[in-house]
């Protein structure tokens, strides 16, 4: 089974050329006039109308804190490709050379490879540029980290998700020695299955797939019960409880203790701490930022995941000042990523006690493990 976010996109979200045009065009326009607005000094413009793909837009506080990064969006640079794929007007755009239904992001790639001058670069286009590429991104982060994550389908089995929930029982108890028979006979052959496929996708060698196979297969058991630091069963478990939709599952399942350590690690180190003054201006202490995140995540965490949206955006917009053509989805990927590993981090270092009640929560469970290919 592949993880949502291996995939592409969901069938329903692939659209024909057609579609792709009326969506770009709303954006285009919109992007337009809104960036006309701002450079008028309107303000009447709500951080719905601005940024209606990010989950923050109805937060005030963390609205505000992106509304006041774009002001330094006039300074992007965008290539005359960029600003062509971005803003010139649909009806003018060239036919795909294919016909066939497929993604946006695959209709606007295939743009960028044709794009031609066309488009002028003024201060006010490339702030609309930085308006519409933040909405077309808002909304692929939202199909490919959120809603791909909801409709994968995990089929429940009834005998086979009994008896992975009393292995794991075996691995929460300290005393898992007694089930390497039973662990491996479960799962893994499907992770050999797995394991092979990638390296065969990669054009490794025959020779070598077959003896890092047998390497696995030999270590398998071994580096979940793993030596120093967190053992590999509780990282697993970790990634099973974010299959069930990262990053909302995975605030959810942290335990009270955990919330204090993100906070005064996101007050205080990294570009992190750069999101947390713009949303905490008022204060100027990271302490002082910390504890009011802290307050912030424990009223709200579910809200979670509109502050690393916060975060992506700002990103992206310090990127764009930096190297316009910095591929967009790469920045927010391994922003979302990292976060995401410190939570599944915080987690796996959790009480077992704690961790193994959310995990008996997850089903069908089976699936799920079987989803991180272990």
């Amino acid at each position: 089974m592949r993880l949502p976010h291996e995939t592409n996109a969901r069938s329903e979200s692939a659209v024909v050329w057609e579609q792709f045009l009326t969506q770009r065009e709303a954006r285009r326009v919109r992007a337009l006039s809104h960036a006309a607005m701002l450079r008028d000094g309107d303000e009447g413009l709500s951080p719905a109308q601005l940024f209606p793909s990010w989950r923050f837009s109805a937060i005030p506080p963390l609205a505000s804190a992106a509304q006041s990064a774009l002001a330094d969006a006039a300074a992007v640079s965008p290539s005359p490709a960029q600003l062509w794929v971005a803003l010139i007007p649909s009806d003018v755009l060239p036919d795909p050379a294919a016909a066939m239904r497929q993604p946006p992001w695959i209709f606007r790639q295939s743009l960028l490879e044709r794009a031609v001058d066309g488009v002028e670069d003024t201060p006010h286009h490339r702030l609309a540029w930085a308006l519409a590429e933040l909405d077309f991104y808002g909304w692929e982060t939202e199909r490919r980290e959120r809603l791909a994550w909801q409709e994968t389908p995990y089929c429940p089995s009834p005998e086979q998700d009994a008896e992975a929930a009393t292995l794991w029982a075996s691995w929460f108890s300290g005393n898992p020695w007694g089930l390497r028979e039973r662990w491996e006979a479960l799962f893994l052959s499907p992770t050999i299955r797995t394991f092979r496929g990638v390296c065969e996708a990669r054009r490794l060698p025959r020779s070598v797939i077959d003896r890092v196979t047998d390497d696995l297969e030999e270590g398998f058991f071994y580096r979940l019960i793993g030596g120093e630091g967190t053992p590999g069963w509780a990282e697993l478990a970790a990634r099973t409880l974010e299959t069930a939709g990262p990053v909302v599952a995975l605030a959810a399942a942290l335990p009270p203790q955990a919330w204090d350590r993100l906070a005064r690690c996101a007050a205080t180190r990294g570009s992190w701490q750069d999101s947390c003054a713009a949303v905490y201006t008022e204060l100027h202490e990271p302490a002082s930022r910390a504890r009011a995140l802290l307050k912030a995540c424990q009223q709200h965490p579910d809200q979670l995941d509109a502050w690393m949206d916060l975060h992506v955006v700002r990103r992206l917009l310090r990127a764009w000042q930096l190297a316009p053509e910095t591929d967009a989805w790469t920045i927010i990927s391994q922003n979302r990523g990292r976060a995401r590993g410190r939570l599944r981090a915080l987690i796996a270092g959790s009480q077992p006690d704690a961790l193994l009640d959310k995990m008996m929560g997850q089903a069908p469970i089976e699936q799920r493990i079987q989803a991180h290919h272990l």
